[in-house]
């Protein structure tokens, strides 16, 4: 039977395919605080695309020995379907990375941080990178070309603010479609996508995502670049809770959605350390702001690169990195400060405490934040 037949029938019968599409449901409730997000692939898609890559929390045993022989036949079905699809990059490709977490952690500050690096660069948030990998792995009978385009026009609608006219994508799209057939890959396409931002005056070693967006495709994003590392950042659950709260016009005012989106990204980190321990930093947002030269120098290490003194100083941005001028973001051009470490508890009103505890509390115990 067809894959996709197949995946169809079980988002609807089989109860825990429902885990396997955790992070579109997640996901979703992301759609009214990022408007410009691209339209959305069908969900059964998008199903088969969290199978095929394990994006799977963890299930009962029960429910382990019932559906035993399942997981393993749909996933060697999409391997059959898909191939092994190439993975490579370009002859001088950058190291990548990517910030992961809830949102609300620090994860713009931290790439303010690391832009005043020489041989760093993250550009603004996009949201188009996801869409991208997918029509790579579920559309493998497109040639490079016509991957190259519709690769570009998910670009166009989830740049978030990026500094690209029309002849910027007329010369993307000429530069990537003419590359030689070893390097007909989502990678290359990344690489040159993100050097479209890159200042002339610069030539970085390593080029920096972080969207929060990326962290409910991380297994998805793992696998496609398999050279990339990744930065979890983590706040006190409160604390994100109450900054979401602040955020006017978002979803995750609601508390509720709040505490669910922190929860979830936290089950994201356990499985990514799961499945690779090598590749993922963990980042505290407490640490961040309180001791930040030793925990950018420690992060720094792990990315392997020296520091550089200019980065710890109150220099001017050389990246916009709020281009849409969001009020959430406001706080990035101020210097850092420690005022808002723990306050989410003071804050927070008894019945938003009420709601959020039960949501937050498993995963709080975990990353250490005491009730």
């Amino acid at each position: 039977m067809n894959p996709w037949v197949v995946g169809a029938m079980l988002q609807c019968r089989v109860p825990p395919f429902e885990y396997a599409i955790d992070s579109w449901h997640s996901y979703l409730n992301f759609s009214q605080f990022a408007p410009t997000h691209p339209p959305k692939p069908p969900l059964s898609g998008e199903c088969i695309i969290m199978l095929r890559f394990g994006a799977m929390p963890p299930i009962s045993s029960s429910q382990k020995l019932k559906y035993f022989w399942l997981f393993p036949v749909i996933k060697k079905s999409l391997s059959l379907v898909f191939g092994q699809r190439n993975s490579k990059g370009t002859d001088t490709s950058p190291q990548l990375f990517f910030t992961l977490g809830s949102g609300r952690t620090g994860s713009t500050l931290l790439a303010k941080l690391l832009n005043r690096h020489s041989a760093l660069f993250l550009p603004p948030e996009q949201r188009a990178l996801p869409y991208i990998l997918m029509i790579w792995y579920t559309q493998p009978r497109l040639t490079w070309e016509q991957f190259c385009g519709k690769a570009i026009r998910k670009l166009r609608e989830g740049n978030n603010g990026w500094a690209l006219n029309e002849e910027s994508y007329d010369r993307l799209y000429k530069v990537v479609s003419q590359l030689p057939s070893e390097q007909h890959s989502p990678l290359a396409f990344y690489e040159h996508m993100v050097a479209t931002q890159v200042p002339e005056d610069q030539a970085p070693q390593g080029y920096g995502d972080h969207a929060p967006l990326m962290t409910y495709f991380a297994p998805l994003i793992a696998q496609a670049f398999p050279e990339a590392k990744f930065i979890f950042m983590v706040r006190n659950p409160w604390d994100v809770v109450y900054s979401y709260r602040r955020m006017e016009g978002a979803e995750e005012q609601d508390p509720r959605r709040a505490a669910e989106r922190w929860a979830h990204s936290i089950r994201m980190y356990q499985r990514m350390r799961r499945r690779f321990p090598n590749r993922i930093h963990l980042v505290r947002y407490e640490d961040l702001v309180l001791n930040t030269e030793n925990t950018v120098t420690a992060l720094l290490d792990y990315l392997g690169y020296a520091v550089e003194p200019n980065i710890f100083t109150e220099a001017e941005p050389q990246v916009e990195l709020n281009p849409q001028g969001h009020s959430f973001q406001h706080n990035i051009q101020k210097p850092i400060f420690t005022s808002s470490v723990g306050k989410g508890k003071e804050k927070l009103t008894a019945t938003e405490l009420k709601t959020v505890e039960p949501i937050i509390m498993k995963g709080a115990q975990q990353m250490g934040y005491p009730r």
